[in-house]
């Protein structure tokens, strides 16, 4: 059963008890009354005015015994719907209490996420700067090595040139030389 239909059910209950109360004190209320009024008509046909007095009074005094009976009621019926409706009171108090702290502990959660992201953001970010560190320094080794084939081409070529041309002014002085003939030993077969 829902606190709801908890409390609706203690109402319904109370207002029923009220009914019932009001109905019995109504009647004893109506039954007094006659009983006074007949008292009123005894002392107008007997006026036996002591023993009619005393009788008033009764009647007076199961009035106010009545009257006080309905206060206690009345109180004791205040006291049976309070009491759910401070447990229900507390009850709320407690999932209010429950709530904030869940939500406490969501905030919490949700700022440990956002530093572990910012934390990842920085980790990205170094990582990124070592990246672009590393292209560039791969550029410029690349660089250095295109400078360093391209002085090898040139060595290369300045020497190739320069082999020519002392192959060249080797055979130029060799055709310049008169022809001997060497030795038999010295001939290849």
């Amino acid at each position: 059963m829902s606190q709801q239909e908890a409390f609706e059910a203690c109402f319904t209950k109370h207002n029923q008890a009220c009914q019932s109360l009001h109905k019995k004190f109504s009647e004893a209320y109506k039954s007094t009354c006659r009983a006074t009024s007949r008292l009123c008509l005894d002392i107008m046909h007997h006026r036996d005015k002591k023993e009619l007095t005393e009788r008033a009074n009764e009647a007076i005094s199961t009035i106010l015994s009545h009257l006080t009976d309905m206060h206690e009621t009345e109180t004791a019926l205040c006291d049976i719907t309070r009491q759910p409706l401070q447990d229900q009171q507390r009850e709320v108090t407690a999932l209010q209490e429950k709530h904030e702290a869940e939500l406490r502990d969501k905030d919490e959660e949700i700022k440990a996420l956002k530093e572990s992201v910012n934390d990842l953001r920085e980790n990205r970010r170094d990582k990124d700067d070592m990246i672009a560190m590393t292209k560039e320094m791969n550029n410029f080794l690349v660089g250095q090595l295109q400078e360093q084939k391209d002085l090898y081409k040139a060595k290369e070529e300045n020497m190739r040139l320069l082999m020519a041309e002392q192959k060249k002014q080797a055979e130029t002085r060799l055709e310049a030389t008169p022809k001997r003939k060497l030795p038999a030993h010295a001939r290849f077969p």
